[in-house]
């Protein structure tokens, strides 16, 4: 029997507390666990709004590769809740995690979200496992994320900030911005991604503030192929670094990758890593639900299809996927999609409907705030795009498999939410 299933099902129940941004109630919670936080191996702690994920995923291959032993922490998680937590390499297992949660439900600390309890038992796990670095993935925001208890940190990354959780981080990008920049700490290097115009100055000010040495995306570092693979280039330093192609899939996960390894070549005082294992980290980086291809008779598709999944479920992310797009050379081109109401879902519908020949609209089930498709579908009415509602994605797939055979090339392009995604995934390895 699965031990973490019971265990997350008591846990979910002991603090059903809503999303409230602030550190107080971790903080209590913390300190009644033995203060975990205060014992973690050297942190790089990163926030932004897209690539958090993916840049993550890139510093942990790297540091492995180089031999170091590396915990990290994300979320959402794709297919397994262990995926949250990485201890020395690997996803904890059911069981360890199982058992630090009922040792968090002993503390009898019952005031806390369920992601600040959740982070309060990924320190607690952390701290009782020796490593050389934890990666530490901002849950929502920054300033009162529980993930930002963490007073040292070796490093603080901003990956590309744009519109999200208006409801929480504030409605213009100015304040989402200065929410996520609260992660920064004095004296500590800054890596920053590209960022729009009116975020660039926030960070720089705020590293001035904290006389935090700043590295940016195209002023100090950047990123080009090369006839032989991917050349990332220090721009102070007029020097570069001859690598392989990054493994994920996207332009922009070059973007990624050289945030990734400018932090790499910031701490190499720190934490040394060979170009070879920068080599060896790059080819070996897997992220899951990130342009991710599937082959299509794991969905019971045709394998001369091209399926692609992928978590995209904000504005930007839907901008980076339609880049991908709009160099795919498919003729007939299927989007298959399931949002959450709570999402910006007409932006994310108006960038990427341009590009379908047909569209399925799926529900993100098992999620009370998943999207009305009979209003999407209306919404969709002004595009004069074919446009098919289903049940589930079950059923979509299976509609598509019945279809008669396309002459052409056929893509599909499976997007919208990473819970949608995580369903698929998980349907796939069935």
């Amino acid at each position: 029997m699965d031990p973490l299933a019971p265990a997350l099902e008591r846990l979910t129940h002991a603090v059903p507390k809503v999303i409230d941004l602030s550190l107080d109630r971790i903080r209590a919670g913390l300190t009644l666990l033995g203060s975990p936080e205060t014992r973690l191996p050297p942190v790089i702690h990163l926030a932004g709004t897209n690539g958090k994920g993916s840049t993550l995923a890139f510093l942990r291959s790297i540091y492995r590769a180089a031999g170091y032993r590396v915990h990290s922490y994300s979320s959402p998680h794709i297919v397994s809740f262990c995926e949250r937590i990485h201890l020395n390499n690997q996803d904890v297992t059911p069981q360890a995690l199982a058992e630090a949660i009922e040792d968090f439900l002993r503390i009898k600390f019952y005031d806390a979200t369920f992601f600040e309890a959740l982070t309060i038992i990924a320190f607690y796990l952390f701290a009782a496992h020796p490593a050389d670095v934890l990666i530490l993935e901002t849950g929502l925001g920054g300033r009162g994320d529980a993930t930002n208890v963490v007073r040292e940190k070796c490093a603080t990354i901003l990956t590309p900030v744009s519109m999200d959780h208006q409801d929480r981080l504030g409605d213009t990008l100015e304040k989402i911005a200065r929410e996520k920049i609260a992660i920064f700490r004095p004296n500590t290097p800054i890596f920053s991604g590209l960022q729009h115009a009116t975020v660039t100055p926030l960070v720089r000010e705020a590293a001035l503030a904290l006389n935090a040495p700043l590295r940016q995306y195209d002023v100090d570092f950047t990123h080009e192929l090369s006839r032989d693979g991917w050349v990332w280039r220090d721009m102070r330093m007029s020097e570069t670094l001859s690598l392989p192609r990054p493994s994920l899939r996207g332009a922009h996960q070059g973007d990624n990758a050289a945030l990734a390894i400018a932090c790499v070549r910031g701490l190499r005082g720190v934490l040394p890593v060979s170009q070879a294992a920068m080599a060896r980290g790059l080819c070996e980086t897997f992220w899951p639900a990130r342009l991710q291809a599937v082959e299509g008779p794991r969905l019971h598709l045709p394998a001369s299809w091209h399926v692609t999944v992928d978590g995209s479920h904000n504005v930007g992310g839907a901008q980076t996927l339609q880049a991908f797009l709009n160099i795919q050379s498919w003729q007939r081109r299927v989007l298959v999609m399931g949002c959450l109401a709570r999402k910006d879902w007409r932006a994310i519908v108006d960038t990427l409907a341009p590009w379908p020949t047909e569209i399925h609209l799926v529900p993100v089930t098992g999620h009370d705030t998943s999207w009305d498709l009979a209003y999407v579908q209306a919404y969709l009415s002004a595009y004069t795009i074919p446009v098919t509602l289903h049940t589930d994605w079950r059923s979509a797939l299976s509609v598509l498999s019945q279809s008669n055979p396309h002459p052409t090339s056929t893509g599909v392009m499976i997007t919208g939410s990473l819970y949608l995604a995580g369903e698929i995934l998980a349907g796939a390895a069935d």
